[in-house]
């Protein structure tokens, strides 16, 4: 994967893609405020959205924290309802879900079985 910054945002091309994926610095400050920092901070999750997914660089337009069903320091399971009336919500104002992101409590993670699976 490769990284850049421009303009305080955060470039990302993923190796094989031809797209990159643009984190402006917003949302970067969202998904900082949720990390694992302390031994008993539990996984948080939530969902991250574009206005325009078909580009060659997308760019999040919105980062959410969605309420899990139950949480601990090693992982969480989502509430599917809250899932879908967030896509719901957000596809009505023009924004298209790109997928999820959650927390790690180790600081440098690797996928789990279950981050794969998803």
């Amino acid at each position: 994967m490769s990284l850049a910054v421009a303009s305080g945002n955060l470039v990302y091309r993923i190796p094989g893609a031809s797209w990159t994926i643009e984190l402006p610095a917003e949302a970067i400050e969202t998904l900082q405020s949720h990390a694992q920092r302390r031994w008993w901070s539990k996984e948080a999750a939530g969902q991250l959205f574009s206005s325009a997914p078909e580009l060659n660089t997308v760019r999040v337009d919105a980062v959410t924290k969605l309420p899990p069903r139950t949480a601990s320091r090693t992982g969480l399971r989502l509430d599917i309802p809250a899932v879908v009336k967030e896509r719901e919500l957000f596809f009505k104002q023009g924004l298209h879900s790109l997928g999820f992101w959650h927390t790690h409590p180790e600081p440098s993670p690797s996928p789990s079985p279950d981050d794969i699976a998803l």
